[in-house]
């Protein structure tokens, strides 16, 4: 995955985004062309109530706006990530989602899970795997428009999760 650097353990300013104004040609591992040409960015905003403040972003956007895909640290333990995916699993009307199917996935960090669904009013097929690495739970997300739902591949063919495995050795592992 191409670098999106910057100190994960210090403070930072809120409230900013910025990108980098150039797209990159060159496959990211683990995905092939699933995002073939990308614009890192870096994003922080502030602190949303009563989910935790919100964490870094670091995002990748394809050439044409379509896809996008992100990586965050969680602000929620593992396992109320865990019970937010079933309750949105078990009630979806209200978040504009629908097709919602929460899976384990094997062989990333401690504990993983994988969260598929369908967002009605932005039309896009989603795909979160929140996975807990040491001390710390990532959330790496990946969207992309669609106009109608599709069936999610296989936890084991999923590249979302076999990103999050490529990526997990070099993620921090401290708070």
């Amino acid at each position: 995955m191409p670098s999106c650097s910057y100190a994960w353990q210090q403070a930072k300013t809120t409230g900013w985004q910025w990108s980098v104004g150039l797209s990159i040609k060159i496959p990211i591992p683990k995905l092939g062309n699933w995002l073939d040409e990308v614009t890192p960015s870096y994003g922080r905003s502030d602190s949303s109530p009563n989910k935790g403040a919100a964490p870094d972003v670091c995002d990748y956007t394809s050439a044409d706006g379509r896809s996008t895909l992100s990586l965050t640290p969680a602000s929620r333990t593992y396992a109320a990530e865990l019970s937010a995916a079933h309750n949105l699993s078990a009630n979806p009307s209200p978040a504009g989602m629908r097709d919602v199917r929460v899976d384990t996935v094997d062989a990333l960090g401690r504990r993983a899970f994988r969260e598929t669904a369908y967002q009605t009013q932005a039309k896009q097929q989603l795909t979160f795997v929140v996975w807990n690495a040491g001390s710390r739970n990532w959330v790496l997300t990946y969207a992309t428009t669609a106009s109608t739902s599709a069936a999610p591949a296989t936890v084991s063919d999923d590249k979302v999760a076999g990103a999050a495995r490529s990526i997990t050795t070099k993620l921090p592992t401290g708070k």
